[in-house]
């Protein structure tokens, strides 16, 4: 056996964070109440003289009263997490649901993609602007307009893949705008029909950007006010909730 220091043992993370709710102040508190009953010897309950509130039937006595006082804190505990687990799989579910629902949009011919204002199926163009969904410019930062609006006009067009490349590119130069990574991931994920990995990716990195208010979330829901079912809008609206 060698005479190397020995390697410190792997704490339980379990164990750790119970030490961490101990409070010093509250177990000197516990001591100085238990010291407070005189004695605790199992004889004295049958001393009829001791003074009230001393003895062990008074330690029993108080000990069963913060065990009461504990229970009421946790007997509430099994059904609230009971109904957080029952929200859990819901949202899951839905979740799966809209998965499912975008994988089977996202295999059909691109030129059948065709919503209020996207291309109809002879033409392949646009023929109208949505209704209430301007360009997703930006006010501030110096955005390229004119790419943001080629990149919108192709994911309204269905040309999924060219506006993920449109996004993209603008992503590497700016990436503090939460609308192009939103366009982004539902570029990505209509072109590929894959809604985990980057799509994922792309859409968590437009919630911490719409928490930290880049750009306000008036301009982002005027950026989106156009999206149907099928072009993303229940996908994208499950997700931003997570920004608040």
């Amino acid at each position: 056996m060698g005479s190397g220091a020995l390697a410190p043992l792997r704490v339980d993370p379990a164990v750790k964070t119970a030490l961490a709710g101990v409070s010093a102040e509250q177990v000197q508190a516990d001591i100085a109440k238990l010291v407070s009953f005189g004695t605790r010897s199992t004889l004295s309950s049958m001393d009829t003289e001791l003074p009230k509130g001393q003895g062990i039937l008074a330690a029993a006595d108080w000990i069963t009263s913060e065990f009461e006082a504990i229970s009421k804190v946790l007997d509430p505990l099994p059904e609230k997490i009971a109904q957080d687990e029952r929200k859990i799989n819901e949202l899951d579910a839905k979740l799966e649901e809209l998965r499912k629902e975008s994988k089977t949009f996202g295999a059909r011919p691109e030129a059948s993609r065709n919503v209020e204002g996207s291309p109809n199926a002879a033409s392949g163009r646009s023929t109208a602007q949505p209704t209430g969904n301007p360009s997703p410019r930006s006010d501030v930062g110096g955005l390229v307009d004119s790419t943001l609006e080629r990149g919108e006009s192709l994911f309204r067009e269905g040309r999924y893949q060219e506006a993920y490349k449109a996004f993209q590119n603008l992503l590497q130069s700016h990436s503090d705008d939460a609308r192009i990574c939103y366009y982004a991931a539902l570029s990505y994920g209509f072109s590929t029909g894959e809604w985990r990995g980057q799509t994922e990716h792309l859409v968590q990195q437009g919630i911490v950007l719409e928490k930290a208010g880049k750009p306000q979330k008036s301009q982002i829901d005027s950026a989106f006010a156009g999206l149907t079912k099928e072009t993303g809008k229940d996908w994208l609206a499950f997700y931003r909730q997570r920004a608040g």
